[in-house]
């Protein structure tokens, strides 16, 4: 009883409103290189962050429900990104030539995809282990 009381939604409203603030900044952030990879004419790629940033919101909305294992699952699902980013920048771009120029130019790319995966790699051991996500995933919150 005195745990239902001390982690109540009214008690916890910081870090309510700081888990709202990640989150919202994960969904208008997190699309981007959706469409970077895309002007970069990546399509496979393109794709394949389409998945993940599907998965992240699946993981988001379970956050908001009140499920911690969905932090935790959202935190490995942020790892898989600077990872397949360092695979990337390191086995694929160097070999990659393409037929026709992309929008974008291929210099651009490996700066903004390593702040990516700059961004994610700390956005995963933030998720893991802060203690704002926690109690406010312990309790569950709105997002909007």
């Amino acid at each position: 009883m005195l745990d239902a009381q001390r982690y109540k939604p009214g008690n916890l409203r910081s870090e309510v409103h700081f888990t709202r603030l990640y989150i919202c900044s994960h969904v208008l952030f997190g699309a981007l290189p959706i469409l970077l990879f895309l002007l970069h004419s990546l399509f496979a790629c393109t794709i394949a962050v389409l998945v993940w940033y599907t998965l992240t919101l699946g993981l988001v909305y379970g956050m908001a429900q009140g499920r911690d294992a969905c932090r935790m699952g959202l935190s490995v699902v942020f790892a898989s990104l600077p990872i397949c980013g360092v695979i990337f920048l390191g086995q694929i771009l160097p070999e990659w030539k393409p037929e026709t120029p992309p929008l974008l130019p291929l210099i651009v790319l490996p700066f903004w995809l390593g702040l990516w995966n700059l961004i994610y790699a700390t956005a995963t051991v933030f998720t893991w282990n802060s203690t704002y996500l926690k109690k406010a995933c312990s309790v569950g919150f709105k997002v909007y």
